[in-house]
């Protein structure tokens, strides 16, 4: 039976300041390392690209991704107007500067209901927003309807076992949380073409994990993840004299298609 997320308003401000990750701490480079992971299929379009991130709210991910390649378009597209105008502000003067021959927009409108046309996009990004739709199955067929042949969408979501260890609850604002066998279910029902699962985990996880085997618990869990917040929000001229710091940063979030079950997110690769 579907979880229902808690009836709540949504105060932006709020949202951000608590939720949204934020420059410098692990979230936020565990989020930038799913729009680095995509550079390893954009590589293999051999069209220009034309680029549709849902749910892309202040805009930190696109404008990432902006400087390590180029786009014939880039649409960032939240049910947020207010977190829309943010992001404009924010990143698209920058947004230009990297991509100055693209048409980049910011789209206010909900995905369920997303206002483009028939294989408008080979390159569609929805990363921990499935969570959050109260019906995924019409935003899926959304998504199935705009991406062009060849294209390639990647989408992720936490790991609701991962997620109730840490928390004991469903995030308030989420509709539904998703085991992995849910998660593969909900994907093979909607896309009847070729599907490519992987796992998301921060790097003193996988570590502690690989060393521990089937003695790594959450205790254990929990402390290495405290760890690495607190190596990640070092000053810098500690993080400098760490012989190993760069490793942890650039790895702080590992993505392999191995031992999904315990991995902090899901990513699915979606070819058309």
């Amino acid at each position: 039976m579907r979880a229902r997320k808690k009836e709540i308003d949504l105060n932006i401000d709020e949202y951000l300041q608590t939720y949204a990750p934020k420059p410098g701490t692990l979230s936020f480079y565990i989020h930038l390392a799913r729009y680095d992971f995509c550079l390893r299929f954009i590589n293999t379009v051999r069209e220009p690209i034309s680029w549709l991130d849902c749910g892309s709210g202040e805009g930190f991910g696109v404008a990432y991704l902006a400087k390590k390649a180029i786009f014939e378009n880039i649409v960032s597209i939240d049910i947020h107007q207010d977190i829309l105008v943010r992001a404009n502000k924010i990143y698209g003067k920058e947004l230009k500067n990297y991509n100055s021959d693209s048409l980049i927009s910011f789209v206010c409108a909900d995905v369920c209901n997303m206002p483009f046309k028939k294989g408008s996009f080979n390159l569609v990004t929805a990363f921990d927003l499935i969570e959050h739709v109260e019906k995924p199955d019409r935003f899926l067929e959304q998504i199935k309807k705009i991406v062009k042949p060849k294209g390639i969408l990647l989408l992720s979501t936490p790991n609701k076992l991962k997620h109730m260890l840490k928390h004991g609850e469903i995030y308030p604002y989420h509709s539904y949380e998703y085991y992995l066998y849910e998660f593969i279910c909900l994907i093979r029902k909607v896309f009847e073409v070729k599907v490519e699962f992987f796992g998301q985990n921060p790097y003193l996880l996988s570590h502690y994990r690989t060393k521990l085997g089937s003695f790594f618990k959450p205790s254990i869990y929990q402390r290495a993840l405290n760890k690495l917040e607190r190596i990640v929000r070092m000053p810098n001229s500690l993080k400098l004299a760490m012989p190993n710091f760069d490793k942890i940063r650039k790895e702080c979030s590992l993505i392999s298609d191995r031992d999904l079950d315990v991995c902090e997110d899901f990513i699915a690769v979606v070819y058309f």
